[in-house]
């Protein structure tokens, strides 16, 4: 057993003074008393928070590397740095590109799905399209866009986690209904210029998601309230990019108010993540990286550069969320949206994922599965 004392252990509802308990690759105990036993390590948190790892579900590429485009070592290098941003679980996110090109990355991606990467776990794949807008496509290559194809899953229905689509497009509701009855694969609404009626009959059908709200998605109007307005009013969990370019920090409380525990944070950074300013490739395109904005040479935005721990301390600044809340935003929501229940809280019989922050969030130890996988 490993001991993790002198913390302040961020649970759902409030912060407790004490200390966890680590047995295996689990979590033993968390009590405000120092317990007694035959401890293999004792980590002194020093008065650190002691937060559930953060959960990514929406990330395509850092450092330099990428997840459509890239092979299997530059996967592992990202899962091994995002650890030092509080990272312990993640979906690397595959945009829209030829299908042969998307089925590569999912080939790349597959044996390393639940695998040690000496990181963050990569717990299945985000798969943002191919079945969108192309008039919301952002960034994402139009050749790529297909109709819905029922076969696209194919053999990768089980590592496929979460998938963006446009519930516009002629024959969405079959889909959706198809995908749930016959997969695990959650479905969100994105990249998408639909009506708040066809987004609300996605949902009927099955969809529970909305990602990146505000991004590439119908706008909210007071006569037509759009893909936003759907997202706002509904029970799905909807995506927030924190980073204070892609939506503007004054909206940022408003969605927590709206979305409470259905809020989740991602970071949706891509392959200049991590790096200088420049200019870095995105598929066939150049992105220009200066400060917290990546674009295309046309202007479009496409991703980000933010990080997990930013967007946490991001969220806390401009909302009244508390440490438990916006803690809850970062890992246990984003957990429960793709159904992932072993993560996401400090509480007995859950996953040993945690991330010791100081006193400004900074992230100071991350421990996946009982083991330390970055120490600053």
């Amino acid at each position: 057993m490993k001991l993790i004392k002198n913390a302040r252990a961020v649970l759902p509802d409030r912060v407790l003074d004490g200390a966890c308990v680590i047995y295996g690759k689990t979590i033993e105990e968390v009590a405000s008393r120092l317990p007694e036993g035959d401890f293999e390590k004792v980590t002194d948190a020093r008065g650190a928070f002691l937060l559930p790892g953060f959960v990514d579900v929406h990330i395509h590429g850092f450092l330099g590397c990428d997840f459509t485009f890239d092979g299997e070592n530059e996967a592992i290098k990202i899962a091994r740095a995002l650890a030092s941003y509080g990272v312990t679980s993640f979906l690397p996110t595959v945009m829209t590109a030829p299908k042969k090109r998307m089925f590569a990355a999912f080939d790349t991606l597959s044996p390393l799905v639940g695998k040690d990467t000496g990181g963050a776990r990569i717990i299945g794949v985000n798969s943002e399209g191919p079945f969108i807008s192309r008039a919301k496509k952002g960034a994402q290559d139009e050749n790529g866009i297909i109709p819905f194809d029922s076969e696209f899953l194919g053999k990768y229905g089980d590592i496929i986690r979460l998938l963006t689509f446009a519930p516009e497009l002629e024959g969405a509701e079959d889909f959706v209904r198809s995908v749930r009855k016959n997969t695990r694969v959650r479905l969100s609404v994105g990249h998408t210029a639909c009506t708040a009626l066809e987004a609300r009959r996605a949902l009927e059908a099955g969809a529970d998601h909305f990602t990146h709200l505000f991004n590439a998605m119908s706008p909210l109007g007071h006569r037509e309230p759009g893909a936003v307005g759907a997202a706002l009013t509904s029970d799905a969990y909807a995506e927030l990019i924190c980073d204070g370019f892609h939506v503007d920090k004054t909206l940022f409380e408003l969605v927590r108010r709206m979305k409470g525990e259905k809020l989740c944070l991602i970071t949706d950074c891509i392959r200049p993540g991590g790096m200088p300013d420049g200019e870095y490739m995105l598929g066939g395109e150049i992105s220009h990286k200066k400060g917290i904005e990546c674009r295309l040479d046309n202007g479009t935005i496409c991703g980000s550069v933010l990080t997990m721990d930013l967007a946490l301390k991001n969220f806390l600044s401009n909302t009244s969320a508390s440490l438990p809340e916006a803690a809850k935003a970062a890992s246990e929501n984003p957990a429960r949206s793709i159904d992932e229940r072993s993560v996401g809280r400090i509480e007995r019989g859950y996953d040993s994922d945690m991330v010791l922050l100081d006193e400004n969030l900074n992230v100071l130890k991350t421990i996946v599965k009982g083991m330390t996988v970055y120490e600053k």
